[in-house]
């Protein structure tokens, strides 16, 4: 992929841009500082490779494309080009430029209905004198824009408009309070009320100082499959899963894979290293284990050192090289300052970044050029289906008429037969009005001039976590179609690393088979993610596929905050001195879970670490660095 920004309107001379060069300072990973520029009339656009690729590479997949009637830049993985040539009469071998031309040629806006992989493009339409910016269905990729009357400015990451002068920064206040008590945003958001991001599944038309938004693709109209025969569903699904780890193997490896104990991670790498081992090539692998003994702690149904399972599975494939790392030389703090760099905006999960960074650190520092996860995997491939869309006979027939049984059973017809309205209802009843303010680090005061309880009602969203409802729409909940921050946040950790990250789990063709398959599929015989165990059955040991425990990510946090206690107790103390963080964070609230960390060790203490005091840190950093550079 590559980085790019550009300018476009009719009085681009008006407004000074800040040197190209000047930006390579931003980046850690490896990139070619040659700055490639393109000008005309109406448009400036500037773009570099965001790693070195060999001559070859960039030959076979040069960005830009330009003829009479337009001008194009493309940062893509396309993975149905050989359909797409026999369709538009070209060869593989041309570069993605090439193709998405042709198909805009063919097609016009409708291109974007016929391709797929990780993408994100920016055209301008001489004839009809359009800028045209499209966002792949679900990839990571990331595209930022901002627009006034005079002038648009777009850019694959979002650090490089906020180093234009000419464009204002002003802290959006309601994405801020959004991320301290995880409620989903918008598919626009950014931390800045006049920068946006352009939302998977979209595409944004700019013509005539004028701005159109429009939503090109609905997953949630993919319509319901039914096979006579239940084995067609494992086949299809296996079928499917493969040619999507084999897409995300294409272009320059070496190739890598992030890997934890659980049934997503463990499948994309042991069907990728599956895929290598025809190439004798193997797959090298990451693991976040934990830098201090968890020994004694209860973490009831979750395992917090993977390791056990881990090396079933690489043992199991024979074809995996784990590497595991317990970011020992990556502080608390430093992991959010370095994300912080990387992204410009506070994000969701605070207590992981030291150890993602660590393992994209590490993954750099061994040549890696392409890192797969299987980050979408709980709402796609390893969805857990809900009891009661097993069917009745299977449920009389699996179980002992035991009184287990008869309370499962009487559930089992309650919420078949009760609307949802009414078991939300009980399930609401006695519930605190406000719980953000017990989980989140969130200056109650901020909270009633938002009127946040209302606006996340207004959205659909359950501060309590307990709403029921339509499998489907629990399923659309987790994947947030065509909104999700994911794709944008995973594009700028790999180009800060200098590698690709992709995600075989959101493959398009794959999404769609399983939104499609009937809820039952994913519960069966008193088992969950029931698609996944049978179809990965000989592929991932029984260790594996039938463990029902999570993985609990970033386990020793509570020691990690001990041993690291000097450090956060100065940054909570420089805290105190902003007033932007001051205005949207209760810092006496966070040294309270401060303090309880220096002395307690159990669940609940180390939920609240991540979502109250480093959720907050995270936050409190942005916004005192965002006070001291408007000073």
């Amino acid at each position: 992929m590559i980085q790019f920004f550009g300018f476009f309107g009719d009085s681009l001379s008006r407004f000074p841009t800040v040197s190209a060069d000047s930006m390579d300072s931003l980046n850690s990973g490896e990139v070619n500082n040659q700055w490639n520029k393109y000008k005309d009339k109406n448009l400036s656009l500037y773009w570099r490779w965001f790693r070195q690729e060999d001559s070859n590479f960039q030959k076979n997949n040069f960005p830009v494309y330009s003829d009479s009637t337009v001008n194009l830049i493309v940062s893509s993985r396309l993975d149905n080009k050989s359909d797409l040539g026999k369709i538009l009469g070209l060869s593989v071998k041309e570069p993605d430029s090439r193709f998405i031309a042709a198909a805009y040629h063919k097609w016009g806006k409708k291109c974007v209905d016929h391709i797929a992989g990780d993408w994100i493009f920016v055209l301008y339409d001489k004839i009809e004198q359009e800028l045209f910016l499209a966002k792949d269905h679900f990839g990571n990729t990331g595209l930022f824009y901002y627009k006034s009357d005079c002038l648009f400015a777009f850019s694959s990451d979002l650090r490089y408009l906020l180093l234009q002068n000419q464009i204002p920064k002003e802290i959006n206040d309601l994405f801020i309070a959004k991320t301290l008590v995880s409620c989903p945003k918008e598919g626009t958001e950014t931390a800045y009320e006049e920068i946006f991001r352009l939302p998977p599944a979209h595409y944004l038309q700019v013509k005539d100082r004028k701005c159109k938004l429009t939503r090109y693709y609905f997953l949630e109209k993919t319509p319901l499959l039914r096979y006579k025969r239940e084995e067609e569903y494992f086949e299809q699904f296996l079928d499917l899963y493969t040619k999507s780890v084999k897409a995300c193997l294409q272009g320059p490896g070496p190739f890598a894979s992030t890997l934890s104990g659980g049934l997503d991670s463990g499948s994309v790498s042991v069907l990728a290293a599956r895929e290598l081992a025809q190439k004798g090539v193997k797959l090298q692998s990451y693991t976040s284990v934990p830098l201090y003994s968890i020994t004694g702690l209860d973490w009831g149904n979750r395992f917090g050192d993977e390791r056990r399972f881990v090396k079933r599975v690489v043992d199991f494939s024979g074809n995996i090289n784990v590497n595991y790392i317990n970011a020992k030389e990556i502080s608390l703090i430093s992991g959010i300052k370095k994300h912080l760099i990387s992204h410009a905006e506070p994000g969701h999960a605070a207590g992981n970044y030291y150890w993602i960074l660590s393992i994209l650190k590490q993954a750099q520092n061994d040549g890696i050029k392409t890192l797969l996860t299987g980050q979408g995997g709980n709402g796609t491939v390893s969805w857990s289906g809900f009891t009661e869309s097993e069917e009745m006979r299977l449920l009389i027939q699996q179980h002992s008429f035991t009184f287990s049984f008869y309370k499962q059973l009487i559930k089992n017809l309650i919420y078949r037969i009760a609307p949802y309205s009414v078991i939300n209802f009980y399930r609401h009843c006695g519930l605190e009005k406000e719980p953000w303010l017990s989980y989140s680090a969130i200056n109650h005061s901020l909270s009633d001039y938002l009127e946040l309880g209302n606006k996340m009602k207004k959205a659909g969203h359950d501060p309590h976590f307990k709403t029921y409802e339509a499998p489907l729409k629990a399923r659309f909940r987790i994947l947030q179609a065509g909104k999700t921050h994911s794709g944008s946040i995973w594009q700028a950790n790999g180009m800060q690393y200098g590698m690709e990250i992709r995600d075989p789990t959101r493959g398009k063709e794959l999404m769609e088979f399983c939104i499609s398959v009937p809820d039952r599929i994913y519960r069966n015989k008193n088992q969950d993610r029931y698609l996944m165990r049978k179809s990965m059955q000989g592929l991932l040991p029984d260790e594996v596929l039938l463990n029902k425990k999570r993985g609990l990510q970033a386990a020793d946090n509570i020691y990690r905050v001990r041993a690291e206690a000097a450090e956060i107790s100065a940054e909570l103390n420089s805290l105190k001195k902003s007033d932007l963080a001051n205005r949207f964070l209760d810092i006496s609230k966070m040294e309270v879970v401060f303090e309880r960390a220096l002395r307690e060790s159990n669940r609940e203490v180390n939920g609240i670490i991540g979502s109250v005091l480093l959720r907050g840190m995270d936050t409190g950093l942005f916004l005192k660095d965002f006070e001291e550079k408007e000073t």
